[in-house]
């Protein structure tokens, strides 16, 4: 069975893209897909229902002990087998979203369930145990080029380290830094480094957006280089040592002074 959970969720390079999309229409029953995919995942939804229904019934048992039996790893008996067995179709609902069409230079690195719809009903984050005869599900997809990320695990190859997976630094640092609970309640969560500037949004537990910025800390330093007339390394000290994102901490009164440089004398600016 195709399980995840978001600390294994891997993720991508800033050179790749990311966007939240609803699966492709031929893998569930729209007006897009043959009579045939259509009849065939009606017909697993009812033999599912059908099965779990006569278990139920011969074994005089609800449906809390059926599931309890269901996921029970000691559990032999052959209904309980099958009932798995149809389950896998949920966890293929949720694998067949990678049948996303790409261009020829990119390719699909991981696919992030957001929450299912059964029968029409939607927002359900876990259906397992639901009765229903149509599974939908919206996943965020995360796509990347191909030498992109065929360039990163040489390079690493060369340094001597083995590469296990490449891993998408937003998501990596919400796994580090954001609680349960600000992931479900919703949160942004902004990585600043040196080039790019990265976010990744939640609401509800789950991935809702991630993307990367091509604007960085660098692009404050030259900035101020050309402002201030500084060279770089003192441009970058400047803003390590007076810098902040928050402007209400900053007193509009107080001045900096720059020392001299190549070509210039000290100065005095407002912070």
């Amino acid at each position: 069975m195709y399980r995840y959970s978001l600390e294994t969720w891997r993720g991508d390079t800033p050179s790749q893209i990311f966007e939240t999309v609803s699966l492709p229409a031929l893998l569930f029953p729209c007006q897009l897909a043959t009579d045939s995919i259509r009849q065939s995942l009606v017909d697993v939804g009812e033999t599912y229902h059908e099965h779990r229904r006569q278990i139920m019934l011969a074994r005089q048992e609800g449906l809390t002990t059926t599931y309890n039996r269901f996921h029970n790893p000691d559990e032999r008996a052959a209904d309980i087998a099958r009932l798995r067995q149809l389950h896998v179709e949920m966890d293929r609902a949720v694998a067949a979203a990678r049948a996303v069409s790409l261009p020829a230079d990119r390719e699909i690195l991981h696919t992030i369930p957001q929450e299912f719809t059964v029968d029409g009903q939607a927002g359900i984050k876990e259906p397992a145990g639901m009765s229903g005869v149509r599974l939908e599900a919206e996943a965020h997809i995360i796509t990347g080029t191909i030498t992109a990320a065929q360039n990163i695990i040489k390079a690493i190859n060369k340094a001597g380290f083995e590469v296990e997976d490449i891993v998408l630094g937003s998501l990596a640092s919400s796994i580090a830094v954001l609680s349960e609970d600000e992931k479900n309640s919703g949160v942004l969560l902004l990585d600043i480094g040196g080039g790019t500037t990265d976010f990744v949004a939640f609401h509800r537990g789950c991935i809702r957006q991630s993307s990367v910025i091509a604007v960085g800390g660098d692009h404050v330093t030259n900035d101020l280089t050309v402002a201030l007339r500084v060279p770089i390394p003192l441009a970058d000290e400047i803003k390590q040592a007076y810098g902040s994102a928050m402007e209400e901490r900053v007193d509009p009164e107080e001045e900096i002074e720059i020392p001299p440089s190549a070509g210039r004398g000290a100065a005095r600016h407002r912070r």
